[in-house]
């Protein structure tokens, strides 16, 4: 296209050329971001997956032996300390798993783009 009424118009493939070009880098960008995201999921679930494993194994024991102390069998204690470290494990799950909700459903540009783009090229023919 031309710039400030100076220079001669794109024929009809530069200008889808163009709009490819773009649609590939927005895809691009794009895939930046979902890879950087996806990265942060994955290291939240790894990591709090092992916090509730290293809680469980380290102190399980230590907890049981100071409930039974105070009275409980050791099946109560059991439970009472399952429940709460599977709590702890859901919250740092559910906490940091989560797509931010304001980034919108992935690749939610590139479709639009092209929806636009099909649009465009729909008019010349």
């Amino acid at each position: 296209m031309s710039e400030n009424g100076q220079g001669t118009k794109k024929s009809f493939i530069g200008e889808a050329l163009g709009l490819l070009e773009d649609q590939i880098e927005l895809v691009a960008l794009e895939w930046q971001y979902e890879k950087s995201h996806s990265l942060r999921r994955i290291l939240a679930v790894v990591f709090g997956v092992l916090f509730a494993v290293a809680a469980f194994s380290m102190m399980l024991v230590a907890a049981v032996l100071g409930l039974v102390s105070l009275g409980l069998t050791t099946a109560q204690a059991c439970l009472i300390l399952g429940g709460i470290l599977a709590v702890i494990a859901a919250i740092l799950l559910l906490g940091f798993t989560q797509r931010d909700p304001q980034a919108g459903p992935p690749f939610q540009g590139s479709r639009e783009e092209a929806r636009k783009n099909i649009q465009w090229i729909r008019r010349f023919f």
